[in-house]
């Protein structure tokens, strides 16, 4: 066991990094199956909650992680509904045109990643920002959450692409 590591850490380092890969495909614009654009999201979310257990010592961890996740949710909502998509109806595809910023959320939450890690690793010192790396992990989760839901309600709505 190297400073205060234990299996924890390694889930969250391998759920950030499933999300980098999942936020990839979205990126260069592959079509996908609508429930696909959750993957992402969800892998995010997950780790965000396992961050949190390493900060519920904290007093106020779980209402600073709660309203960014709410907080994340909204903007999230707002850039899905005012991001560009190419709907395949008949084949149930979507596409994101600009999906670049999730490979940039995916990042921010590896960077919060790394920060737990390296906290671990460092013997715990930094105990008191241990409530940073949550809170970023949550407002990175709400991120991809709020804009996957406001995409999945635009599909059904969504004009065929024309251009197949």
């Amino acid at each position: 066991m190297i400073g205060k590591l234990n299996i924890l850490h390694l889930a969250i380092v391998l759920g950030a990094a499933g999300c980098l890969l999942l936020a990839r495909s979205e990126a260069t614009g592959r079509s996908m199956r609508p429930l696909q654009i959750f993957a992402t999201p969800s892998l995010a979310l997950l780790t965000a909650l396992l961050l949190l257990f390493f900060a519920l010592t904290r007093l106020l961890s779980k209402e600073i992680a709660g309203g960014l996740l709410i907080v994340g949710f909204a903007v999230g909502a707002v850039r899905g509904s005012r991001i560009a998509i190419v709907v395949d109806q008949l084949w149930g595809r979507v596409r994101l045109r600009n999906g670049r910023y999730t490979v940039w959320v995916a990042m921010a939450l590896m960077l919060a990643v790394g920060l737990e890690v390296s906290n671990a690793l460092m013997g715990g010192i930094a105990f008191p920002y241990r409530i940073i790396p949550s809170a970023v992990a949550a407002l990175c989760a709400g991120l991809l959450f709020g804009c996957a839901v406001a995409v999945e309600i635009r599909i059904s709505t969504a004009p065929n692409d024309k251009h197949r």
